[in-house]
């Protein structure tokens, strides 16, 4: 279940990229050209850091903004091994209020609503792996004190039923005896 979740998440990224034209190529009608990285995908640890390095150096918001956006496509980038969807929408958050509305790609704003969905589910995902936790660990817990329980009533019916027994047997030895007596009274009667 959370491999088809995680699938489908990679799945919303791929189709943002070929769908948003602008990401892809740079063209249509940006503002500005928006190319997805060529990064390897042992580099792109590397290249975050990178970025974070122009980001403290940075000084113009513009620059800033654009550091965001490169952050943004790198932290959610299909070939991330380890993609942070939760870091790719904070970025893309910052970039878009370093950015006048009217500047803004479409593009982006579209980015960002896909980042805001894909967070949302994964967050979904996490509370119901959780849930799923607790209602395995819950059963069997529950599953464990019944048979307990269960157990602890058959033990005591069994010990009611070997005391009655028990009376019982001493009930038959001493009529046992007590015919053995009789027999040999009998006995010694018949043979006087």
């Amino acid at each position: 279940n959370s491999i088809l979740i995680s699938i489908n998440q990679h799945l919303i990224l791929i189709i943002i990229i070929f769908n948003s034209g602008c990401i892809v190529t740079g063209f249509n009608s940006c503002s500005k050209k928006v190319i997805y990285p060529s990064v390897s995908t042992n580099d792109i640890q590397i290249e975050i850091e990178k970025q974070q390095n122009f980001l403290k150096k940075a000084i113009t918001p513009d620059v800033k903004a654009d550091i965001y956006l490169e952050l943004a496509i790198l932290y959610s980038y299909y070939k991330n091994m380890s993609p942070d969807y939760e870091l790719a929408l904070k970025s893309i958050d910052k970039y878009r209020k370093l950015k006048p509305i009217d500047k803004q790609l479409d593009e982006v704003k579209y980015f960002s609503s896909l980042l805001l969905y894909i967070n949302k589910l994964k967050i979904r995902c996490d509370k119901l792996k959780s849930r799923k936790k607790q209602v395995i660990i819950k059963p069997k817990k529950i599953v464990k004190k019944d048979k307990v329980l269960f157990l602890d009533k058959k033990i005591k019916l069994l010990k009611q039923k070997n005391r009655e027994l028990n009376k019982d047997i001493t009930l038959q030895k001493e009529i046992i005896e007590k015919l053995k007596r009789i027999d040999i009274r009998s006995e010694k009667k018949r043979l006087k």
